[in-house]
């Protein structure tokens, strides 16, 4: 009997990974892949929007010429809360509307950008009772990449407030919009 004891052969070397680690920093991607804001154009998350109304509108004998403006706040890419008002001149009586509203507008498609909206609009009628309507809007912007000034276009719906359909004026209206408006 052999109590010697044969060599055992040498385990397999273990397979080796190899990981590289490297000390300098990454080149910075350029200045202008930074920020979202250019790919939402002036419908981008912080921009502001002023806008100028001018108009006409006629109800019963009167033609009124209307002036107006607005403000506006990108809260998210493409959503913004604003706050609208027009004068309507040269008609009596006066009347004057204040609309708050928000609207989202799809920034992220290229040059032509849909919207829609929902808004509250109150009218202050001197000498008569003030009224109040809601509706809401679709359309589209055209807004080239980079541009600060975008135009656009849609439809309106409103809907008077307690309004029954036997008053003597229309409870619900649609009409054309045209809009140019600012990013700031």
């Amino acid at each position: 009997m052999n109590t010697r004891a044969e060599p055992q052969p040498a385990p397999a070397p273990a397979a080796e990974a190899s990981v590289a680690v490297s000390t300098t920093p990454e080149p910075e991607a350029p200045a202008e892949a930074e920020p979202k804001k250019k790919d939402w154009g002036p419908f981008a998350k912080g921009s502001k929007r002023l806008s100028i109304l001018v108009g006409t509108a006629s109800t019963g004998s009167d033609t009124y010429f209307i002036l107006g403006g607005g403000l506006g706040f990108f809260v998210v890419n493409g959503l913004e809360l604003g706050l609208d008002y027009e004068a309507w001149i040269g008609g009596d009586p006066f009347i004057h509307r204040l609309s708050p509203g928000v609207k989202y507008v799809l920034g992220f498609v290229p040059t032509i950008k849909p919207y829609a909206g929902l808004f509250y609009r109150r009218t202050m009628v001197a000498d008569y009772d003030d009224f109040s309507q809601w509706g809401g809007r679709v359309g589209a912007f055209f807004a080239p990449s980079r541009a600060k000034l975008f135009v656009g276009g849609g439809a309106v719906y409103e809907r008077l407030f307690d309004c029954s359909d036997s008053s003597v004026v229309d409870c619900d209206s649609w009409y054309p919009e045209v809009m140019v408006g600012i990013s700031l």
